[in-house]
């Protein structure tokens, strides 16, 4: 059993994955510069990119006041988080399709909250195929704080729900317990 934190923050996820599954294979990738000394674990592969939809670099928009909040986004408009659309962070970026395709053959699990990558990223799994290697995607949708997103999220939704064997579990509060 495979569990990726995308997002990772400071790992409550990778805990809850911990104890649910046994001895899970476990992968953060958070890239937040100012979370690179957080310990997920000697058990986690960290990988301290964004999840994207190409592998090279990426503008990160943050929140330079407060860096260690959450909220900091790959989108200048999005409207939450108080970031700064002037001064935008690079960061090296993953193609998680390609990335998935990678991992062995095995029940994936996937928590999601990556402020709005979400819809280029899954919609590239689902243009991939990516996507049919998911067997559970928790995830935190950013389409009411990113204008433009809204009919995305209308038809990613759509998408999704035809994909009978993923199981969508929209928010993961249920995985910090």
């Amino acid at each position: 059993m495979i569990f990726i934190d995308c997002g990772a923050y400071k790992g409550k996820a990778l805990n809850w994955a911990r104890l649910k599954f046994d001895n899970p294979k476990l992968y953060a990738f958070e890239c937040n510069p100012h979370l690179s000394k957080v310990d997920y674990g000697s058990d986690v592969t960290v990988i301290r990119k964004a999840i994207w939809i190409t592998d090279g670099n990426l503008r990160f928009y943050m929140n330079t006041r407060h860096p260690l909040i959450e909220g900091h986004s790959v989108y200048k408009d999005k409207t939450t988080g108080n970031i700064d659309k002037e001064h935008p962070v690079v960061v090296q970026c993953i193609d998680f399709s390609k990335f998935l395709f990678s991992l062995e053959k095995d029940e994936i699990v996937i928590k999601m909250n990556v402020e709005g990558a979400e819809y280029d990223v899954l919609e590239h799994c689902v243009n991939t195929g990516a996507i049919n290697l998911i067997n559970q995607l928790h995830i935190q949708w950013h389409y009411h704080k990113i204008p433009r997103m809204e009919d995305r999220h209308i038809k990613l939704q759509k998408n999704l729900k035809e994909i009978k064997t993923l199981k969508i579990f929209n928010g993961y509060g249920k995985l910090k317990s």
